[in-house]
């Protein structure tokens, strides 16, 4: 069914629309959360875009909840999105992490 919080919990994010983040973690209800955040294929001005919304991803309830974060992010972008900030957060449930800037580097040279 639809409405199974279950469906609504592992979470692509930088897909999602902005707009549809409160729409999104709402529906999880109070099931554990798995973020992946894939920014190798989004442009300068989505990246601009989506920077702005990362404090909706993270906000205090949300991290409590927050079992699998994945990040996959050009190395120069890592810093101006301000990820060393977002990942200092209380994670009391994190049981996987997963932050690869490498593999991108090749590419941006």
């Amino acid at each position: 069914m639809i409405n199974s919080p279950h469906l609504w919990c592992e979470v692509p994010c930088y897909a999602v629309p902005i707009p549809a983040i409160p729409y999104v973690l709402s529906r999880s209800g109070t099931s554990s959360l798995k973020f992946k955040f894939d920014g190798g294929h989004l442009s300068n001005q989505v990246h601009n875009v989506v920077a702005s919304c990362l404090e909706s991803w993270f906000s205090p309830s949300t991290c409590l909840r927050l079992e699998s974060l994945v990040v996959f992010e050009p190395w120069n972008r890592f810093e101006p999105k301000l990820w060393p900030a977002w990942l200092q957060r209380s994670m009391p449930e994190l049981k996987a992490l997963d932050i690869d800037l490498s593999s991108y580097r090749q590419r941006l040279a």
